[in-house]
């Protein structure tokens, strides 16, 4: 399978129809204003577009651990509002991040309920990878049969470069692989999160890309534009071969 390879729009408000330059595009709901008028615009503005969003929150189900459990509805709340924005705009998919640990009972019910909410509004909930261990991802994989990955290799680097992973790549992208449905491509040192160009920086992404079959998006998650369209570039030869 060839994926489509797509660019993540940091700022809505800086990006025009001349950019319109990748396969597919992942919008970013904290940038997009709860106002039906400005998403109604947004949806005519991508109407030609492939699309999926990312969500504005970030590790849900974080709240139990730090001591606020009952943050946990107000995120449920704010993912619904998302997947709502999603059904009207026209995208079928959404990448979210989850909390290192193990989910308490009353969350894995919540997330459950959300899933089937999302599922009934025609949007697909997709786990994406922070700089976490490689435990935290399989555990999802696991224990939720219906919900894939969008592997991000800029944490995935990062992880690995501190330690913090866990496990062998190889090992993890075997346990992994067919789960992996969209991929963050970025680059860094392994220390800063700089989501540079995908060759500027330590990550080895060829040999992780060549492994994943079910890949269906390749999503350039690259700060400068210009860096982003010499990776596309990058990336269209590799598939090519």
């Amino acid at each position: 399978m060839i994926p489509k390879i797509g660019y993540s729009i940091l700022d809505l408000r800086k990006f025009s129809k001349k950019e319109f330059l990748f396969d597919t595009y992942e919008l970013r709901a904290s940038s997009i204003r709860p106002n039906i008028k400005k998403i109604i615009e947004l949806k005519e503005k991508f109407s030609e577009e492939d699309l999926s969003m990312h969500s504005g929150l970030s590790r849900i189900f974080s709240c139990v651990k730090k001591g606020y459990p009952e943050f946990s509805e107000s995120e449920m709340e704010i993912l619904k509002y998302e997947i709502m924005i999603s059904k009207i705009i026209g995208i079928s998919r959404i990448n979210f991040h989850m909390t290192n640990y193990e989910l308490e009972k009353s969350d894995i019910e919540k997330f459950k309920e959300l899933i089937a909410f999302a599922k009934e509004n025609g949007v697909e909930l997709i786990y994406e990878n922070h700089v976490c261990s490689a435990r935290a991802i399989l555990y999802i994989l696991e224990n939720f049969p219906e919900i894939n990955i969008c592997l991000d290799l800029g944490h995935l680097n990062i992880a690995i470069f501190q330690d913090a992973f866990g496990m062998d790549l190889d090992s993890f992208i075997e346990k992994a692989k067919n789960r992996v449905v969209h991929i963050h491509i970025h680059n860094n040192d392994g220390r800063s999160d700089s989501h540079c160009g995908i060759n500027n920086g330590i990550f080895k992404w060829e040999d992780v890309l060549s492994n994943l079959p079910n890949v269906e998006k390749v999503i350039l998650e690259v700060r400068d534009f210009k860096e982003a369209i010499e990776s596309r570039e990058i990336l269209r030869e590799f598939y090519s071969n």
